[in-house]
């Protein structure tokens, strides 16, 4: 029973962190089209920060989906 417990916390934990980067990634979007609205070109900066959170968002996401694949004893 414990085992599942602590599966079904890291899933929690995991499900938290994918909508936390889905929140970043909005609020870069939104970043990056005020700078272009006011002629600023995109910088490499703000594609590194989307490439890097969309990577994580990735990585928890795949966290999640194995965890609840994973056998319950």
């Amino acid at each position: 029973m414990k085992t599942a417990a602590c599966l079904q916390e890291i899933y929690n934990r995991a499900e938290a962190m994918i909508d936390n980067l889905d929140i970043g990634l909005a609020c870069l979007a939104a970043l990056e089209a005020a700078l272009i609205q006011q002629g600023a070109p995109p910088t490499p900066v703000i594609a590194a920060i989307r490439r890097y959170l969309e990577d994580v968002r990735a990585d928890a996401d795949r966290v999640a989906r194995l965890t609840m694949k994973s056998p319950q004893p």
